[in-house]
């Protein structure tokens, strides 16, 4: 299993493991279960091989939707945003994640080793075949 950070997305092999309503969803190798949509409205049948797709700019810190806990591997200043590398839970390899520091509170507190929560949204999970990827 590899999270590979390509083109600005975070890419992580999937299995579909069922519905939601309208989200499909999805757990990586390691247990981490996502909901996500179907990147051309397609239906997924059980099992199916994908690849989730994570843009950086959508995973946000702390909320409630897709919570996924992490501890933050590394933390980059970059003007107005912080980059962070993340390892979260029931996934065997990081993220890369990007904020807006504009009114973002705590920064003192996200170091090395840091606990932390992402959410990421629904809409925001493309899931693609994995043969097309």
């Amino acid at each position: 299993y590899v999270a590979d950070f390509i083109g600005g997305s975070n890419l992580a092999p999937a299995r579909h493991v069922g519905r939601d309503g309208d989200a499909h969803v999805v757990e990586c190798a390691g247990g981490l279960r996502l909901r996500g949509m179907a990147r051309d409205g397609r239906g997924f049948v059980p099992g199916a091989a994908l690849i989730a797709a994570l843009r950086p700019e959508t995973l946000r810190l702390g909320g409630s939707e897709n919570p996924v806990p992490a501890r933050i591997l590394e933390v980059n200043f970059q003007g107005d945003r912080l980059r962070l590398e993340v390892m979260p839970d029931g996934c065997p390899s990081p993220l890369v994640v990007q904020v807006q520091r504009a009114g973002l509170t705590g920064v003192e507190n996200l170091t090395h080793g840091a606990a932390i929560t992402l959410s990421i949204p629904a809409k925001d999970v493309m899931l693609f075949p994995a043969e097309a990827s």
